[in-house]
């Protein structure tokens, strides 16, 4: 019989997902609301036509929304996270810098959803809740194990062992991971919009002055 004295388990590669709550959510998505609505009224639908999944997006339309004047403090907030997050995954920018490349809007009503999918070419991903109705649907994130092919029952199911893990937002959390996190959102069951803006960022030179 082993010891459990002589036995060390290391939890090893952990998928990190960090989550920030807005300190002022109710007024900075009032401020945000004031904003979506004429890109709403604007943009249109930038949804690819190869997506099996149905919502409005302006990923293909209008994808630079943090260039427009009305989001530069959503801007400003979420490159501070992007950069909380680096510093715990211990990154060396070296002559380089987190930038902010990609921002786009979704909004998911009912029978809506998004596919399994992740963020090529980019560093870090992140989502920005705006709106959140009650019963709208989580964030799903997945295992870099989802597609394991011969897997035993479980007793139970939990962050080590679960091969897929959903997040129930609240509006004003910004959930930020890295780009190739496979993540998707279930069917939207439910009336009302779930509003939320993503965003990539990729490793840009520094601009020398």
């Amino acid at each position: 019989m082993t010891s459990e004295e002589t036995r060390i388990t290391e939890y090893l590669f952990p998928t990190l997902i960090q989550v920030t709550q807005h300190p002022s959510a109710d007024i900075f998505n009032a401020e945000l609301m004031k904003e979506i609505l004429v890109i709403r009224d604007e943009v249109p639908n930038g949804k690819p036509s190869n997506w099996s999944c149905d919502h409005y997006t302006t990923m293909t339309t209008e994808g630079r929304l943090h260039s427009r004047p009305g989001l530069k403090s959503f801007a400003e907030f979420v490159t501070a996270c992007a950069t909380h997050y680096g510093d715990i995954m211990r990154y060396h920018y070296g002559e380089k810098r987190l930038h902010l490349n990609d921002c786009w809007l979704n909004i998911y009503g009912r029978g809506h959803s998004q596919d399994i999918h992740n963020h090529p070419n980019h560093i870090l991903s992140g989502v920005y809740f705006v709106k959140v109705p009650k019963g709208a649907s989580n964030l799903l994130f997945y295992s870099p194990h989802y597609k394991t092919m011969i897997r035993p029952p479980l007793i139970d199911e939990t962050p080590v062992n679960c091969l897929s893990m959903p997040y129930s937002p609240n509006a004003g959390d910004f959930v930020i991971f890295e780009s190739s996190t496979k993540h998707s959102v279930p069917y939207n069951d439910m009336d009302g919009d779930r509003i939320t803006l993503a965003v990539n960022f990729s490793l840009e030179p520094l601009v020398m002055k």
